[in-house]
């Protein structure tokens, strides 16, 4: 059975107070960072907004908050379909070990927070932010992530644009899929 949260997230039941919770559980606790280390808080950020971790050491994904081990090491990030903001993304840069990020259908991702994935994230290989508001721009802002092997904007204003053009903004990325 879903959580609430989990519902919410994905848009399975409305609430009138989604908008609000949203703001709320993607706000950026720099205090929270401090006290449980940056892979503890992005992985409650993220279980908190519809998505599931993925921590070396583990066998299998966690998606119940209350189930997260006080310390993890977030390799991947799977919150296709969630709630997951611009701000809430500030949680990435921290995340050193960090390989797979799943943004497919989070909504309200833009460039803004391709722009901040891109000031940290030095593993980065796989980024799927299909369905989502990124552009062009956003598409540029990643030339700066050094492992970046396979980029996903199908559905995206960005793969709107000619692959040419797109491989150009990220020459380091060998695939992009747009369609």
């Amino acid at each position: 059975m879903l959580s609430v949260r989990t519902a919410v997230a994905r848009k399975l039941w409305y609430n009138p107070w989604e908008s609000w919770l949203s703001r709320i559980w993607n706000n950026y606790d720099e205090s929270r960072v401090k006290m449980v280390g940056a892979d503890r808080a992005a992985a409650e950020w993220a279980v908190k907004n519809g998505g599931q971790v993925f921590a070396e050491g583990l066998k299998d994904w966690l998606s119940d908050y209350n189930g997260l081990p006080d310390f993890v090491r977030v390799l991947s990030i799977d919150a296709r379909d969630g709630d997951l903001t611009d701000d809430g993304l500030r949680y990435v840069p921290g995340l050193k070990h960090l390989h797979t990020l799943l943004l497919r259908n989070c909504k309200s991702i833009t460039d803004v927070g391709l722009k901040t994935i891109s000031t940290g994230a030095p593993k980065l290989k796989l980024l799927n932010v299909s369905g989502t508001s990124v552009t062009e721009k956003g598409v540029q802002y990643l030339s700066s992530l050094p492992s970046l092997q396979e980029l996903h904007l199908v559905d995206t204003p960005a793969a709107r644009a000619d692959l040419t053009t797109l491989k150009a903004l990220v020459p380091r990325c060998p695939k992009i899929v747009v369609e």
